[in-house]
């Protein structure tokens, strides 16, 4: 008897079985995706264009490590010198020129 339930469970699995109740990705309806538009302030553009210039010229992991910094920041746990120094440290050897525009867009004065 256990070898006809484990063969059964093993079609089942299969998609096979008979009038099994389990069914294939296949068989389910696509899932619609609702696309959503983003609206941007005004003067944003070369915050965009200088974030594209960004992600295009440092490494993916740093990219991604820049993310969460930015999160962190509009989530209010992190100060604006905690993000600064937070961006220094994943860019600021390689890319100092990026720190200093993503200081400029950010509009930080060293003297916060």
């Amino acid at each position: 008897k256990k070898k006809a339930i484990s063969s059964a469970s093993r079609a089942a699995q299969r998609g096979g079985g008979g009038g099994s109740a389990l069914h294939s990705r296949d068989d389910l309806p696509p899932a619609k995706i609702q696309r959503v538009r983003v609206t941007y302030p005004p003067g944003s553009e070369k915050d965009l264009l200088l974030l594209e210039r960004i992600k295009s010229a440092i490494p993916r992991n740093s990219w991604m490590q820049l993310m969460k910094c930015l999160h962190l920041h509009t989530l209010g746990i992190v100060t604006r010198l905690e993000l600064v120094t937070m961006v220094e440290d994943v860019m600021g050897e390689r890319y100092p020129e990026y720190v200093d525009r993503f200081k400029n867009m950010i509009s930080y004065d060293e003297w916060e």
